[in-house]
């Protein structure tokens, strides 16, 4: 049976997005899986979604085992994450691209 990794116990709300990471306690954005929050039974957590880069996302799964540290996202990566995830739905339901425009952050 697969147990979950993640260090620092902490009350996981279903619906709420959080940032995973194997190695580093701080879950930088950048590379950190995201994931939306489903259950968890029998030691392991579910996502109801996830994402490692905002472009392409999992539906539906477990989080992998290698997943140690665990944060909240901040309102800042909650609000990219869903933008991200309904532009990447509407591709999928549509079958064609659509442009993204990003802010220019620099």
């Amino acid at each position: 049976m697969k147990k979950c990794l993640v260090r620092h116990p902490i009350h996981l709300v279903a619906g709420e997005l959080y940032l995973f990471h194997p190695i580093d306690r701080q879950c930088p954005a950048s590379s950190s899986l995201w994931g939306v929050f489903d259950k968890r039974a029998g030691g392991t957590v579910y996502l109801e979604s996830s994402s490692r880069n905002l472009r392409e996302f999992r539906i539906w799964h477990d989080l992998p085992e290698r997943y140690r540290y665990i944060r909240c996202a901040t309102h800042d990566e909650l609000r990219d994450y869903f933008s991200s995830l309904t532009c990447y739905e509407c591709r999928r339901s549509s079958g064609r691209q659509i442009v993204r425009r990003c802010r220019d952050d620099g």
